[in-house]
């Protein structure tokens, strides 16, 4: 797998929310917004844009 960079900016509320749900589920910042990245891109009727 190709691994490329891609730095965002987030409200501080958001990074909390999402730091707050990687320890919940026992991962990297980084490895929960893949995650949830994951999911919406394979859902079967995504929402336009």
């Amino acid at each position: 797998m190709d691994i490329k960079d891609m730095k965002i900016r987030v409200p501080a509320e958001l990074k909390q929310k999402l730091t707050d749900r990687a320890n919940r589920n026992d991962r990297t910042i980084n490895g929960e917004v893949l995650q949830i990245l994951k999911t919406a891109l394979s859902a079967k009727h995504p929402k336009a844009a």
